[in-house]
């Protein structure tokens, strides 16, 4: 075998080793959790539930009464089975939002009226999408504030 061979089996073998760009963003946004049932937790989603002690907390409950609460939710099916991280149990903002449903929590609309937000520049570059995100993300994500939001992105 000489060297032009040997060089073009090498590119052989780099290519059918190589992931795409896609698989290789995939792979990265995972975060692999201890419970079999679960393949990956999407990092977005991982990053934002909430632990039992946190929940506990939010609510105003005890450990051993807000356990009760989230058995009588699991067994009544409402809220799903968490998440098993190490010793954590985390639990979604789905089952968050549940929760607050089945406890009576008040919604954004109980004290406020619907606001819309614009964001406008004719120049571009100047960051509106990414100051909308930035807002909207942040105002879903605000359990105090249990808004409910809408972004719509009008960019010809």
């Amino acid at each position: 075998m000489n060297l032009l061979e040997k060089i073009a089996l090498v590119g052989q073998r780099m290519k059918s080793e190589q992931i795409s760009l896609k698989e290789s963003l995939m792979a990265s946004s995972r975060v692999s959790v201890s419970d079999d049932s679960v393949d990956g937790v999407d990092r977005l989603i991982y990053n934002h539930c909430l632990n039992k002690k946190n929940l506990s907390d939010f609510f105003g409950k005890s450990r051993v009464t807000f356990n009760k609460i989230l058995s009588d939710l699991e067994e009544k099916e409402l809220v799903g089975a968490p998440i098993y991280q190490n010793k954590n149990h985390l639990y979604t903002r789905w089952d968050v939002q549940k929760i607050m449903d089945a406890l009576g929590y008040p919604k954004y609309r109980d004290h406020y009226f619907s606001r819309a937000i614009v964001t406008q520049n004719h120049k571009g570059g100047t960051g509106k999408s990414t100051t909308s995100v930035a807002l909207a993300v942040a105002a879903a994500l605000d359990l105090q504030l249990n808004a409910r939001v809408l972004m719509i992105e009008w960019d010809p």
